[in-house]
């Protein structure tokens, strides 16, 4: 059950997304992809972070997770 400290503690680490550059999100989550596909995923992130995350499969979801693991040092 997810109570409100909990979502407290999500939205506090989504904000580190907010770091991400346009190459970085290219080079951390489709590095083989090409420019046109990144654009419209980058257009995605920027304007709904949550829209994004909810479109991006298991592996993906796993690589935002230590990008924020890592901005937070741990």
């Amino acid at each position: 059950m997810t109570n409100y400290k909990t979502m407290l503690r999500i939205v506090d680490d989504l904000k580190y997304l907010e770091r991400l550059t346009k190459v970085e999100f290219w080079e951390v989550l489709f590095t083989h992809s090409g420019k046109h596909y990144v654009d419209a995923k980058w257009d995605l992130f920027k304007s709904d972070k949550l829209g994004f995350i909810d479109s991006c499969s298991v592996d993906k979801v796993k690589i935002l997770v230590d990008y924020i693991n890592n901005c937070k040092g741990e």
